[in-house]
């Protein structure tokens, strides 16, 4: 797979399920249940693309959230809704030495990119779909 291949919900879903692990040395650093930061003195080498949510030509997803109230999209406690924003615009990721999987996410500001990346716990996933 690589970044043109486009995941479904439920294939990333199904991913996590058998994928789930504590993190190993090798992808610890970017181990984290809320979206952090992409961490600066870690080199992605360890990790391989898998595919991606979203593609480039494909209609624009919702920048709708899902997330209880009061909870920050990055928080460890949003829940990962794979049909809202940031997570259905997500690469997914997974370590090359133990398959732990991984959304990576880069946020766009008017002067900045900020990569972000989150565990992808299959306990948080969440596969609502947006209203009609």
């Amino acid at each position: 797979m690589t970044a043109s291949t486009r995941l479904q919900a439920q294939e990333v879903f199904d991913l996590a399920r058998r994928q789930w692990r504590k993190a190993c040395t090798a992808c610890a650093p970017f181990a984290s249940p809320g979206w952090d930061s992409f961490p600066g003195t870690a080199s992605d080498e360890v990790l391989q693309l898998l595919g991606a949510l979203w593609l480039p030509g494909d209609e624009e997803p919702t920048l709708e959230e899902r997330r209880p109230p009061g909870v920050d999209q990055w928080s460890a406690e949003a829940p990962i809704a794979l049909h809202f924003h940031p997570c259905n615009r997500s690469q997914v990721w997974s370590c090359r030495a133990c398959g732990k999987p991984f959304l990576r996410y880069t946020e766009y500001g008017g002067y900045y990119e900020d990569r972000r990346i989150r565990e992808l716990d299959p306990a948080r996933v969440d596969l609502g779909e947006p209203d009609a």
